[in-house]
């Protein structure tokens, strides 16, 4: 059985783009995540709808950690919430995207609509909003 710092865990929040911050932060957001999510082993995908984040990472527990600390602290980020934060299950679901990005429309604000949900629950909505996004992947 591996070590607990070697086993891969997942982990889905949601948040809030801060008052005063504008939506062209988010490539910004994009292109330093790209560069740290490879030095750290982490992939994933970050949604943005025009007012709110959902990201899935998939890493080492005390990198991911370590992420979620730094992303709290990040003042282009509000209401943060973890909606799901577990031991993956199998292997990485983005093995080859250190950080994919897909813009939503905004229209309906489909991400505020499952910031309730948490667990499995959250997972499944999250899976819902990745269909049919297009992804900027590298």
């Amino acid at each position: 059985m591996p070590a607990l710092h070697d086993s891969l865990y997942c982990l889905l929040y949601t948040s809030k783009l801060a008052l005063g911050q504008d939506a062209s932060c988010v490539r910004d957001i994009t292109a330093h995540s790209r560069a740290n999510n490879e030095r750290d082993g982490i992939t994933g995908i970050l949604v943005f709808d025009g007012a709110c984040f959902a990201q899935w990472l998939e890493g080492p527990l005390p990198v991911l950690e370590g992420l979620l600390g730094r992303l709290r602290r990040d003042g282009r980020h509000a209401q943060l919430r973890v909606q799901h934060h577990a031991a993956l299950e199998g292997s990485r679901l983005f093995p080859e995207w250190r950080m994919a990005y897909a813009l939503r429309d905004g229209e309906d604000r489909e991400i505020a609509r499952f910031r309730s949900l948490y667990g499995r629950a959250a997972v499944s909505e999250f899976a819902l909003l990745l269909k049919g996004v297009e992804r900027e992947t590298a």
